[in-house]
């Protein structure tokens, strides 16, 4: 019977894991490799053995088990997954909670959020997905001025379909703060406009249905650094809920255009 559990085993145990699964798998290599005593590499390779992870311990040439490459690919995931709530922690904490992180979207962003100049490293990353797009769906609850002249300039463009989902009062600040580049948007045939009285939280812009960037805010209403994903799972994620706004956002104007009928 192990002295240890599998997953203290795989945490104890897991550069020498790597080791094996780098073909690295004789004893007196990966000594050399992890800079430890053979003694030590005896005694991990003798634990994983028990655990059922690897072949007989015994020889020269260990081999990891079916059972031993799950755990190691099991493990690994996990460590993705705390590696980025751990670099992440201070944008992850400021995103909505209608964003819905789950471990699986966690394993596929990237984070920035680090060093000196944040925000414009993130607006920095915004546009170079903007750039080669040809479809962008944009929810801002702010609008600034670099976004409006990235966008005004992007949507003169052909092809180029944008499609911005946002508050009256936001609007309305826009035109006031920039209104000669935010009035060339709004006219421009490739741009549509939805109004919603629903709470934006936070910038999400998805580029041709292929990448999501989600701004985040702090408490001091400033950005702080931006979540970017290019996977089904967090692209899926982020249209269900813009889906929402912009659904919501059609309803009130249908009701407005109704109103004014009427």
């Amino acid at each position: 019977m192990p002295s240890t559990d599998l997953l203290e085993t795989m945490h104890k145990r897991f550069d020498v894991m790597r080791c094996l699964r780098d073909g690295i798998t004789t004893k007196s290599r990966i000594e050399k490799e992890l800079g430890v005593s053979r003694q030590t590499v005896g005694r991990a390779l003798t634990e994983l053995e028990d655990h059922g992870l690897i072949t007989d311990a015994r020889n020269d040439c260990q081999e990891i088990t079916s059972v031993g490459e799950i755990a190691y690919e099991t493990y690994t995931e996990h460590q993705e997954v705390f590696n980025t709530l751990s670099k992440g922690r201070r944008v992850l904490n400021n995103l909505p909670i209608e964003i819905r992180l789950d471990k699986e979207l966690l394993r596929e962003v990237t984070i920035i959020n680090e060093g000196e100049y944040v925000s414009q490293k993130s607006f920095a990353e915004l546009e170079r997905l903007i750039q080669p797009a040809d479809n962008v769906i944009a929810v801002t609850p702010v609008f600034v001025h670099h976004q409006i002249n990235l966008l005004s300039q992007k949507v003169t463009e052909t092809p180029f379909d944008l499609t911005i989902v946002t508050t009256n009062d936001s609007l309305r600040e826009a035109l006031e703060m920039n209104s000669s580049e935010m009035t060339m948007l709004l006219e421009s045939e490739n741009c549509t406009v939805i109004t919603t009285s629903e709470t934006l939280s936070c910038p999400m812009y998805i580029c041709d249905e292929e990448t999501v960037w989600l701004g985040s805010f702090d408490e001091n209403g400033s950005l702080c650094g931006a979540l970017v994903a290019d996977s089904d799972h967090a692209v899926d994620c982020t249209t269900d809920l813009v889906t929402e706004y912009i659904d919501e956002g059609s309803e009130s104007m249908d009701r407005e255009s109704q109103q004014i009928q009427d």
